[in-house]
Order: C-alpha cells, then structure tokens, then sequence
C-alpha cells in the first residue's frame, strides 16, 4: 500500500497535503504577528481591548496583534451593533457571524471584546481553509484532464500563499468572502457540467445555479464587490437568451432562463437587505431632525455615500502624484488579476499531431464558458480597483477571485522543467517568490499598524 508522504507524493491525499502547508505556512505568518512589538504610534486597539502592554499572554498580544486596521471596526460592530454612519463601510453579513457565535460561547453572558476578537480570528482562519478546498474542487471541474488533480493542488497551494497575507487570518472580510465567492464559481461550474449533453439530469443545472446565486448573495453581505458576481449569472442568462433565439425557444430554455434571473435576484438581494435596513433606521427616522443626504437619492445606498463621503472612493479620485508608491505596490496583483485564458497552455499539453475528438471539442467548449464566466468579475474588478477603490486593497480582494491563481497555477506545471522535475521557469518562480515575500513582509507591517492597508 502507497504511504502518504506530504512533500514527496501530495497528490495521494491532496487534503492532508494542503492542511499541512496551511498549518505550516499560518504558524509562521502568527510568529511573525506574534514577535512584531506592536503599534507604538497608535494604541487604539489595546484602548479597544482594554489591555495593557505589560504583562500580556502570548494569545492575548496575538490577539491584540491581529485586530489592525479595519478588523477594528469589525470586532467592535459585532460586539455591539453599528452606531455610527461610516461603520456601515464594515461587512454587515460578517459581523453578524462573528457576534452570533460569540454570544453563543459566551452563554447568558454578554461576550468580552476580547472573545469577539478571537473568535473573528478563528472564523478567517476556517474560512480561509474551506476557500483553499473549494478552490481545489473548482480547478478540477474547470479543467477536467489527467493532470487536474496536479493543477488543482498547485493552484490550492498558491490560495494558502495568498498575498493577502495576514488578511486572511485577521477579522477581516477577506477570507470568509473568498470562500463564499469561490463555493459560489464552483457551483455554477457544477452547473455547466450538468447541462444537457453532459450526462446528467438538466434539474441539477437548476440547482447549481441557484446554490450559486445563494453563494454570491452572502458574499454580498460581506463584501460589496460580491455584487460583481452577478456579471456571471447575466452572462450566462443572455448566452442562454441567445441559444433560445438561435435554436427556437424551448422548455427547457425557460427553465435555465428562470433559474439564471432567480440566482440574479439571490445575489441581489444579499447587496440590498443590508442597504435596506440602514435605509430603515436613517432614512425613515430623522435623527436630530435632519435627513442624511444620501435618503434623498434616487438609490439611497448607505454603503456608496460612506465610501465617498468618509473614505473618499470615487472615479480617478486616488490618482494623485502621493499615491504612486500605492500603484506600484498593487501592479503585480493588477497583472495577475489579468491573466485568465488557461487554453493556450492547456493545448500544449497535448501532442501537436493530436486531432480533437468530439468529446474533447465538447470538453473544451464547456471549459472556454467557464473561463469567461470566471474572468468576467474579476477583470471588472481590476479596472474598478484602477479607478476607483483606493488601490493597494486589491492585494487582498484578489484573494476571492480564482482565475489567476489558476494561471499562475498552470504557468508552473506547463513549465518544460517542472516537467522534468527541474526547478520552475524564472517568471513563474518569481511569481511565486513575490507572493510569499509580500505576504510576510505585510504580516509584518500589519502587526505593527503601518502601511499599506
């Protein structure tokens, strides 16, 4: 019987494999959290915390370490609700899980701000896992050939290596919207694989579509670029129009039309109830007898005006001459997030003298749709972070968009040396050595409370 052996034959339990690395590559990014001496310029999180510099447990400076930045916001708004206006910018979906949970643990008691911390920090880091897996799932489906199994763990392994770094283990949006976001691109790939000739019932399509709108809705709860998800759906919506208009309209067009506008309206609604609450409480009730300005437009989004007004997001407003280090820091992600067609290369791997049978033409129709449907969001997300979100979060947003790292995945393995078990090709090595650098280097600044952010 073959033993599992995680750095020489990973791919015989690729879980297993991937756990390992994860716990690896989390231990040394805490370390790092751990040992950093803490924000001297900014006590904010240890006023928030109500800790003191002396005498701290190592979990307890941990802790302290990793609430930076917007995790801030976050810990205090799952504690004790929004109070005020710019809290709505902080993820209403997720700091309703993590003030669930923690008020759970902490029984008929109210829970500490420390226990609402921690318990952020254990959702990133189980939300974070289940993306690397989903992510792992998701490659084998979109590129079904004898070597998926080695591309989807390639591709998993890079998700763990994210340069989102500590991010992805703070109480932060980014890890649990990278796992609904990608459960949500694996649905619908499930669903392109159960369309009509793949050999499964046509409901299943029905199904995955809807599971996928689901995804996509919560993601929007957690992050508003979860709407940008929605692209997919319509894509697949108006291809399917499409079809009914080229083939004549059938039942079965009907249905994966219905299903298609029905996970549409999932997806939006996860963008539109926490809009709509905060509608509720400032728009319906004058506060001091005045009215918000953002009531009165003709769509009252408290999420839109609170990036404008109190972060000052907008259309070419981050293009300033101070902000160029920002640009440069965030252009290999901009690149990365730009590389989607994964065709050329798998074409390489097969014999040039090899005809396409029909199956393989099929199987190659079915993977183009799902490689447009995945690089739709995540290129739009790339020109909206260029012109209008402040650029340097894009190292992190990345982080719930798989396509790219698919490609830097398949840049590895379509290497001529890595099949000839050499080392990897310099631009897909440096890919690499830039995506771990970064990751330990901003833990590092994170844990201290510099920039960027």
């Amino acid at each position: 019987m073959l033993r599992w052996s995680p750095f020489i034959s990973p791919l015989r339990n690729p879980i297993r494999s991937l756990g390992l690395v994860f716990i690896i590559w989390k231990t040394l990014l805490l370390l790092i959290a751990l040992v950093s001496p803490g924000a001297g310029y900014d006590t904010s999180t240890a006023i928030l915390l109500s800790s003191s510099q002396h005498h701290q447990s190592p979990v307890d400076r941990l802790v302290q370490n990793l609430v930076r930045w917007d995790a801030f916001y976050y810990v205090k708004v799952a504690e004790r609700d929004y109070l005020w206006e710019q809290e709505w910018a902080f993820s209403w979906g997720l700091t309703r899980v993590i003030g669930a949970i923690a008020r759970t643990l902490g029984g008929h008691q109210p829970p500490s701000i420390q226990t609402v911390a921690l318990v952020g920090i254990c959702v990133a880091h189980i939300s974070h896992f289940l993306a690397v897996l989903a992510l792992y799932d998701l490659t084998r489906h979109v590129t079904r050939s004898h070597e998926s199994d080695r591309l989807a763990f390639v591709t998993a392994t890079l998700h763990i290596f994210s340069p989102a770094g500590l991010f992805l283990s703070s109480p932060y949006s980014e890890p649990v919207f990278a796992l609904l976001n990608i459960t949500g691109n694996l649905c619908y790939v499930l669903s392109m694989r159960s369309a009509p000739g793949q050999g499964l019932s046509p409901h299943e399509t029905d199904v995955w579509i809807l599971a996928a709108g689901l995804c996509f809705g919560a993601a929007c709860t957690v992050r508003g670029n979860g709407l940008l998800s929605g692209l997919t759906l319509a894509y697949h919506t108006i291809m399917i129009l499409r079809d009914a208009v080229t083939q004549g309209l059938t039942p079965s067009h009907v249905r994966r039309m219905t299903s298609g506008i029905l996970a549409g309206f999932l997806t939006g609604m996860g963008a539109v109830i926490p809009q709509f609450i905060a509608y509720r409480h400032y728009c319906q009730t004058r506060h001091e007898g005045v009215l918000r300005p953002w009531c009165t437009k003709l769509l009252p989004s408290i999420y839109s005006w609170v990036q404008q007004y109190y972060w000052n997001n907008g259309f070419l407003r981050y293009w300033k001459l101070s902000n160029v280090p920002l640009f440069i820091i965030a252009a290999p992600v901009m690149y990365l997030l730009l590389q989607w067609d994964l065709r050329p290369y798998l074409r390489n791997r097969r014999s040039p003298n090899t005809r396409m049978s029909t199956t393989q033409r099929a199987e190659s129709l079915v993977m183009k749709k799902c490689l447009i449907c995945l690089m739709i969001p995540q290129v739009t997300l790339a020109l909206l972070a260029l012109t209008n979100f402040h650029i340097q979060i894009i190292t992190r947003l990345a982080s719930g968009y798989p396509l790219w790292y698919m490609a830097v995945a398949m840049w590895l393995i379509s290497s001529p040396n890595v099949v000839e078990k050499k080392r990897p090709s310099v631009s897909a090595s440096l890919v690499v050595r830039f995506m771990v650098v970064y990751a330990m280097v901003q833990g590092a600044l994170f844990a201290n409370f510099l920039p960027p952010a």
